[in-house]
């Protein structure tokens, strides 16, 4: 059987194929907006006085505690525009477009490019009004980088993976749960045993980690000291009432809630496995099967930075609580994103060895 064969474009640098999958993609996907599907607070986020949700989108600046740059760059689009509508779609398409450009660093195979591109992830750049597009490439960003990082002859450095992290917690929290993979740092790119890391590595990490924290923290000094520079947005989501809980728990949560929390089912029940799997098929239906039919190559050393992502991924995914129903399906499907590369790549290497042993 003859190995599928990578996408290749004669004659052209690797910079200008970039530039020209950017390009059709932001086309394609602003092409497609009619097509946009919602997610749970899309309502909200449109709805300048809505009563739980509201963005403040006539203010020159907003810090948005839970998705500060994504916010940041829609309210920015929209003051441009005037049509909030049309910023989402704008930035929706943008972010499309350098989703596919990074993809490309990859240097997958077409089944590479099938497992990521049929998936639910890809319609939060179809004309998504929502904050997910700007989240999951900066979330492949720092796949990409950590991945370049923990190779045997390293192309990135640690402070490297700690700022694209940076960038990706900064544009969504989400980000945290993949905070974990940093931890590979410490082990030895070439053997895979712990290691020091070099103390000027060392060094730009923290200083990259500092920032990333003052960042968070000087929007709230300008409010706490009545400076109107910035108009700041706080969450006092409490994280039980994020999470699915047992009857037992669930019930004392909700009657404590302030923001008027509930269960639409219990932890263990039949309707939380319905719709965690569905959450999977939807955001993962090619990668799951890639992964399934190479699971021991999935289990390999090379493959672990990717590998221990896609567990964080359908660690949290399993506790988070859907409280939209299906409409949270922008959520829960963005977490697949490791894992259609991970199940994307696996073929890729199967490819490039029966190239070359061609």
């Amino acid at each position: 059987m003859t190995p599928p064969k990578r996408l290749s474009f004669p004659g052209i640098s690797s910079r200008g194929k970039s530039l020209c999958l950017f390009l059709v993609g932001f086309a394609v996907f602003f092409s497609l907006r009619g097509f946009a599907v919602n997610g749970g607070d899309t309502p909200a986020l449109l709805d300048p006085k809505h009563p739980t949700y509201q963005i403040r989108w006539e203010e020159p600046f907003v810090f948005n505690y839970r998705e500060p740059l994504a916010n940041l760059l829609v309210l920015k689009v929209f003051h441009a525009t005037g049509d909030l509508t049309l910023a989402f779609e704008l930035v929706s398409s943008f972010c499309g477009g350098l989703w596919l450009a990074l993809l490309l660093r990859f240097r997958g195979s077409a089944l590479f490019w099938a497992a990521n591109l049929l998936s639910a992830v890809t319609l939060v750049f179809v004309g998504h009004k929502e904050l997910y597009a700007p989240a999951v490439v900066t979330l492949t960003l720092y796949l990409l980088v950590l991945m370049a990082a923990l190779r045997p002859r390293p192309a990135a450095k640690p402070w490297h993976v700690v700022a694209a992290w940076g960038l990706a917690f900064l544009t969504h929290k989400m980000a945290l749960f993949y905070a974990p993979g940093m931890l590979l740092l410490l082990l030895d790119p070439a053997t895979r045993r712990l290691r020091a890391l070099p103390r000027r590595d060392m060094e730009k990490a923290l200083v990259a980690l500092v920032l990333i924290a003052l960042l968070l923290q000087i929007p709230a000094w300008l409010e706490i000291l009545g400076l109107r520079v910035v108009s700041v947005i706080f969450f006092d989501n409490r994280v039980l009432e994020l999470l699915t809980l047992p009857k037992c728990w669930a019930d004392p949560v909700a009657e404590a809630s302030e923001m008027g929390a509930f269960q639409l089912f219990y932890f263990g029940s039949l309707d939380h496995f319905k719709f965690y799997f569905g959450f999977w098929l939807m955001g993962a239906p090619v990668g799951l099967i890639l992964i399934a039919a190479k699971w021991r190559t999935a289990l390999s050393v090379k493959n672990l930075p990717l590998f221990c992502c896609c567990f964080l991924s359908l660690t949290w995914t399993f506790f988070w609580h859907p409280h939209m129903g299906w409409y949270d399906w922008d959520l829960f499907c963005t977490a697949a994103v490791p894992v259609n590369l991970l199940g994307g790549l696996l073929f890729s290497e199967g490819t490039a060895k029966n190239a070359r042993n061609g």
